[in-house]
């Protein structure tokens, strides 16, 4: 059970070690919910903590497996708001289809557009990116920071919009 009663962080499966990270600078635990699959590979996510009116981050890179992580998030992510979480923000270090961010020939989709209207339709209200290349990307949250700095800024960033406030870094 998590230390802050408003505060909960959770973590796919991608990377828990930043995600635990980010919630012992937060003052709290990683909070209690089970991402798996079933036999067949598909994905199962079950929370298992009180989040109704509660202020929530999901800690979930799109890194290799892309795909696999990006249904882990989705999934996290509707999860969350069908238990009536006051607020959902995706914390996303690395937004593994940036790089397909607009048309460059013909019959391509723009797959970074797609990936962020996705996170929206499960229903984040804001996104925390590690880094962003893609305009396309744009969606609810804030400017990205540089990856080197992506552990740091999203703990600061969580603490901060936790607070009401926000934190906003230039790519350099």
């Amino acid at each position: 059970m998590s230390g802050n009663n408003k505060l909960l962080v959770f973590s796919g499966n991608a990377n828990r070690e930043l995600a635990k990270s980010i919630a012992k600078y937060l003052k709290t635990e990683l909070s209690n919910a089970n991402v798996g699959a079933f036999s067949d590979g598909e994905s199962q996510v079950i929370i298992y903590e009180d989040v109704r009116g509660k202020d929530v981050f999901v800690v979930q890179p799109t890194g290799p497996p892309a795909n696999q992580n990006l249904m882990e998030l989705l999934l996290m992510l509707d999860a969350l708001k069908r238990a009536s979480a006051d607020r959902i923000t995706a914390v996303i270090p690395y937004f593994g289809y940036a790089r397909q961010d607009r048309k460059d020939q013909p019959r391509v989709p723009i797959s970074a557009k797609l990936v962020a209207n996705l996170i929206t339709a499960a229903r984040a209200d804001r996104e925390l990116l590690g880094e962003r290349r893609a305009e396309a990307a744009a969606g609810p949250g804030l400017p990205g920071h540089p990856a080197a700095a992506a552990a740091a800024a999203a703990a600061t960033a969580a603490a901060a919009a936790h607070r009401g406030a926000f934190v906003a870094a230039r790519d350099q």
